[in-house]
């Protein structure tokens, strides 16, 4: 298994898929803004529910 920072564990949990390079980059770079932060937590919650 891969590692994180210290060597602590990490488990993917999500992922998604583009059609072009362009799409993921636009995508990366609304989840790297502040709205992505909270577009990040609810998919953590939503994840983390199941």
């Amino acid at each position: 298994m891969k590692s994180t920072r210290r060597r602590v564990p990490f488990k993917l949990i999500h992922t998604e898929e583009f059609s072009s390079r362009s799409e993921a980059m636009a995508r990366k770079k609304i989840l790297k803004s502040g709205k992505g932060r909270q577009i990040r937590e609810e998919l953590v919650k939503q994840i983390c529910k199941k």
